[in-house]
């Protein structure tokens, strides 16, 4: 099985509008430190307009 690499789509923008999600099961990192989030590809919508690999990446740049 390959390693998954970080995918650019991270930027793209949402098609499909934005989604509310539940951002307190991701503790908020030590201030310096960036969020201990997974390696998993599971599109999440900002209201940004950008779209996030997953939901602890949201939930890490809103913070």
């Amino acid at each position: 099985m390959l390693p998954l690499r970080r995918r650019r789509f991270a930027q793209r923008p949402c098609s499909l509008g934005s989604t509310q999600v539940d951002c307190s099961k991701f503790p908020e990192p030590p201030k310096g430190k960036g969020a201990p989030c997974p390696l998993l590809y599971a599109p999440v919508c900002g209201t940004d307009g950008n779209t996030y690999d997953n939901t602890c990446l949201l939930c890490a740049k809103i913070r």
